[in-house]
């Protein structure tokens, strides 16, 4: 198969991160095969869980780098400024 997406979009972050995509590819695959939560092992910079988020999926999100882990931190507040963040299972504060 072949995905027709919007090749602007996911560029904000490229600069960041090398491996960026479109919103529209993982809301495209939360859509389809999820119903109440997502797992992303690779968070990267979050573009899965702000997808997630807008999808009303809970989202369970790692990243390694800490860099990336700010900037996931940082788009989900932009996002939702209640959202509770939560670090190695503790609730972050700002």
């Amino acid at each position: 198969n072949v995905f027709e997406l919007n090749s602007r979009q996911g560029k904000e972050f490229s600069k960041i991160h090398k491996a960026t995509f479109p919103m529209q590819l993982p809301e495209m695959f939360i859509k389809k095969f999820t119903e109440t939560s997502v797992l992303d092992l690779f968070l990267g910079t979050g573009t899965t869980m702000v997808a997630s988020h807008q999808l009303k999926r809970k989202c369970y999100g790692m990243e390694l780098d800490p860099i990336y882990c700010q900037v996931t931190i940082d788009r989900m507040r932009k996002l939702d400024p209640t959202i509770q963040i939560k670090r190695n299972g503790i609730i972050m504060n700002e």
